[in-house]
């Protein structure tokens, strides 16, 4: 049973196909800029672009967990199982409600054509 089958995990597959939507549109702007300016331009945020895909794919992963979870607590599990699997709902709720969200800032960032990052200089900083 995948997690849009199980009562309650609708919003977080909601927000995951959001994030997936997120990441496909800012990795198909990236190419376009790799095509037209080049690697330079192309990797100046790569740090921030890998963030962004670490998010996406940590979510995907913490909702796989959290659907075996509710399956597990189906099962009567015992007084320290059900702790366990608790932990792992709460762990998903948080990181949907407070990790997920900041791929909105990162996704901005990325589409940005401000080539700050390319275009600065040492000597602006230099004595």
């Amino acid at each position: 049973m995948d997690a849009a089958e199980q009562a309650g995990f609708a919003p977080f597959v909601k927000q995951l196909e959001h994030g997936l939507k997120t990441l496909q549109g800012v990795t198909m702007h990236l190419i376009a800029v790799a095509q037209e300016k080049g690697p330079e331009f192309f990797l100046a945020d790569a740090t921030l672009y890998l963030e962004l895909f670490s998010i996406v794919t940590i979510a995907w992963q913490w909702l796989l967990q959290a659907t075996t979870a509710q399956l597990a607590l189906q099962k009567n599990p015992s007084d320290a199982e059900t702790n366990f699997y608790q932990g792992k709902l709460f762990t998903c709720r948080y990181f949907y409600g407070y990790e997920l969200v900041k791929i909105s800032g990162l996704a901005e960032r990325l589409m940005n054509p401000d080539a700050m990052t390319v275009e600065i200089k040492t000597e602006y900083f230099a004595d």
